[in-house]
């Protein structure tokens, strides 16, 4: 049976065994192997990322609340292909999505500036209205 030549997964792994020093191109070898397998798991997280972004509207004007909700499915979408290594920040994440949402739901809903201007307005001119009504 042929050796391995060095430079390749399996020669490192023959240094290993032997108990030999691992040579230059062995470690270069895995060092290679190891880029392309973090260069796959990026690409993969990345293609699940715009797969839960697929056909989300990109409008500037966005709900808070809806914006938290679509977070939250982004995070729990990530969290089933992420290494084990990204689930702890992942994890994190959810739950401060969770509790914001949480507490958007239970906020009670502000008026619009200009709206509140008019509320406003309406108000003094009813209370307006009864001064002259009872100075008659």
């Amino acid at each position: 049976m042929a050796q391995a030549e060095c430079g390749t997964l399996a020669a490192y792994r023959r240094h290993l065994r032997a108990g030999e020093d691992i040579d230059e191109q062995c470690a270069a070898a895995v060092r290679d192997d190891a880029n392309q397998r973090r260069q796959i798991q990026r690409s993969e997280s990345a293609r699940a990322v715009r797969t839960a972004l697929d056909g989300i509207d990109s409008t500037p004007d966005v709900d808070p609340l809806d914006d938290a909700t679509e977070n939250l499915r982004i995070v729990i979408a990530a969290m089933s292909t992420a290494p084990a290594n990204a689930i702890a920040g992942l994890s994190k994440r959810r739950q401060e999505l969770v509790t914001e949402i949480q507490r958007l739901q239970s906020a009670t809903p502000q008026l619009d500036p200009l709206d509140e201007i008019a509320s406003r307005r309406a108000q003094r001119g009813a209370w307006h209205g009864n001064r002259v009504r009872q100075a008659r």
